[in-house]
This record gives structure tokens, C-alpha cells and sequence, in this order.
């Protein structure tokens, strides 16, 4: 997708028809189990009403998780001074801490579902019994390194483009950033930061390559899922545009001048 410096470079993008049929979906399930979780109760069988109920915490949770994961922020920046893993300090954009609780509740749902499938698969064998909480298992997996060291953060420091995702960190340093772009991907729209390899690249991937995000797949360039950030993604995009734009200005990236040069948006971007 072209970038657009004066309006927002997502301006074009709409969120698919998919999208909307499977929040709807989804939604629907949750207002039945929710429901079903009433009437159970209203008849006086509380223990009956805990399944529909739990369905009803879980299909709201995916529900919401897929809809956060479609919308960004919007109007809102929060910039920071945060260092990164070598000590640098930088201009730091966070993830939203929402983020974190949307995904985290929606895949340690997911995969109590999946256990208590698994123990109901119990008269069919051990057999399926055991797959099922294996599987239970790899979905709870991306926890373990999502709460590693949170939240995910963009930092731009003097030397370089830093990004903390959920399982993984990468540093990219600016003489081998060649652009800005924004982009829709997996259905979500998306900063990619363009960059070339270079020997003082660093990746750090807290997953295994079976398991890991579409950003990582597409190193070297830097993605960030516009919707994870805490502040509006138009002006993150402006931010890295200036600072590529106009190399003399990096300089103030330690400092609290970068933070009052995002709030107040006196960037100077190319035409």
C-alpha cells in the first residue's frame, strides 16, 4: 500500500468481510451460551450453568481478541524514554497493555476448552486424550515468552530501529533502513520499517520458526501490528518517517526533545 505523508497511509483499508462474519459469528455463540447459562440457572442447576457459562467467557474473549487485533488506537500517542537490550535509550512507543490481557485470556480459554475436550475423549482412548492436551499445551505456549519481559515496544534509538514483539527482538541500524511502508497483513494493517541485512543486525527469536509470527518471517524488514500499539499508528508512522528523513535530528532520541517534538508533531516529512 503507498504511503500517504498528509493522511493516514491505512486510509484504504477496510476490514474484511471475514472479519466481520466471524466477530458476528463468534459474538452470536457467546449471547446463546450466555442464554443458556440463564435459563440453566433459572432452573436451579447452577453446576449445569458453569459449561454454557464457560463458553460464554471464552467466544467473548475470542470475540474481542479478533476485534482488537483488526483496530488501532486512534488520536492517542504515548511516548517514552525506555532503553534497549544493549542500554541504549530511545524514543519508545509501547504496546497496549489490553493487548496483553485480550490474548493472554483468549488462549488460556482456547486451551482449557481443548483439555476439557481432551478428558472428555476419555472413552475413546488415551490415545486422543493425550493429543488433545498436547495440543492444549502448544496453544498456551506463546505465553511463556509473551510475559517474558513485557509489554512490546517500538524504540527508536540514535543508532537504530528497535522492536520488542511478543516473542521476539530485533535491532535494525539506520544506515541500512531504507523506507517506511504500511502495509495489510494476515489481515491487519501493519508499519513495516524497510531495511537491508547488515553485520550489526541483531535478532533474538524466543520461538521456534514452526511456531513463530509472520513478522519474524520477514526479516529483515521491521513489522509492527499497527492495532498492538498503545499510540496512534499515523503519527508512529510520521515519527519514523522524520527521523529516516532527517538523520541530524537522531541525535535527540535519548533525549526528552524527541518525546516534545512527537506530542507537539512538528515533523518535517518529504513530499
Amino acid at each position: 500500500m503507498p504511503a500517504d505523508i498528509d493522511g493516514s497511509p491505512w486510509a484504504s483499508f477496510r476490514r474484511p468481510r471475514s472479519t466481520w462474519f466471524a466477530m458476528a459469528l463468534i459474538g452470536l455463540l457467546a449471547a446463546a451460551c450466555l442464554a443458556a447459562t440463564v435459563v440453566i440457572a433459572a432452573d436451579g442447576d447452577v453446576a449445569g450453568a458453569l459449561i454454557p457459562l464457560f463458553l460464554t467467557l471464552w467466544f467473548g474473549h475470542v470475540a474481542v481478541a479478533v476485534r482488537m487485533l483488526r483496530r488501532p488506537v486512534r488520536g492517542t500517542v504515548r511516548p517514552r524514554l525506555e532503553a534497549i537490550d544493549d542500554g541504549s535509550v530511545g524514543l519508545t512507543f509501547r504496546y497496549r497493555t489490553a493487548a496483553y490481557y485480550w490474548l493472554a485470556a483468549a488462549l488460556v480459554l482456547t486451551a482449557a476448552a481443548i483439555a476439557l475436550f481432551a478428558v472428555a475423549m476419555r472413552s475413546a482412548g488415551w490415545g486422543y486424550t493425550v493429543v488433545f492436551l498436547l495440543l492444549a499445551a502448544i496453544t498456551l505456549s506463546p505465553l511463556t515468552v509473551m510475559f517474558r519481559r513485557p509489554p512490546g515496544r517500538l524504540t527508536l534509538t540514535p543508532g537504530g530501529v528497535h522492536h520488542h514483539g511478543f516473542a521476539f527482538t530485533c535491532f535494525t541500524p539506520w544506515p541500512v533502513v531504507t523506507g517506511v511502508g504500511a502495509a495489510v497483513l494476515a489481515e491487519a494493517p501493519a508499519l513495516i520499517v524497510e531495511a537491508g541485512p547488515s553485520p550489526e543486525t541483531r535478532v533474538i527469536h524466543a520461538l521456534p520458526r514452526l511456531l513463530a509470527g509472520w513478522e519474524q518471517r520477514l526479516f529483515p524488514l521491521v513489522v509492527v501490528q499497527t492495532p498492538l500499539l498503545g499510540s496512534d499508528p499515523v503519527i508512529v508512522y510520521r515519527t519514523v518517517c522524520h527521523y529516516l528523513a532527517n538523520p541530524y535530528h537522531r541525535v535527540e532520541l535519548s533525549t526528552p526533545a524527541a518525546i516534545d517534538r512527537v506530542r507537539q508533531q512538528r515533523f518535517l516529512l518529504p513530499r
